[in-house]
């Protein structure tokens, strides 16, 4: 016949912890690759959608690197624009016209 003692106790509660807290990495791991696939589809979807413009631009004599230049930019921005730590909600500041 088994009894429980302290330290038996102690070791299963620290087990489960561990646990616990790998389900939840795992789970935070998984809802980050599915926004960073969310975002870069959102701007691949936003290229894909100017193709047109950017032919014309090309046709009135914009080179290839300055096309380059003006899509890193328009990241940057989107990026700065829907950064978390700028202190205001994403989606006020977007409802709102703020930068």
């Amino acid at each position: 016949m088994g009894y429980l003692t302290k330290e038996v106790l102690q070791k299963e509660f620290k087990n489960m912890i561990n646990v616990i807290a790998t389900i939840g990495i795992a789970l935070s791991g998984v809802i980050a690759l599915i926004g960073i696939l969310n975002f870069i589809n959102a701007i691949l979807t936003q290229i894909i959608s100017r193709k047109r413009e950017f032919a014309m631009l090309q046709s009135i004599g914009m080179t290839n690197d300055q096309l380059l230049k003006t899509l890193v930019c328009e990241l940057y921005r989107d990026l700065r624009r829907h950064q978390p730590s700028s202190g205001k909600p994403v989606f006020l500041a977007d409802a709102a016209g703020l930068e």
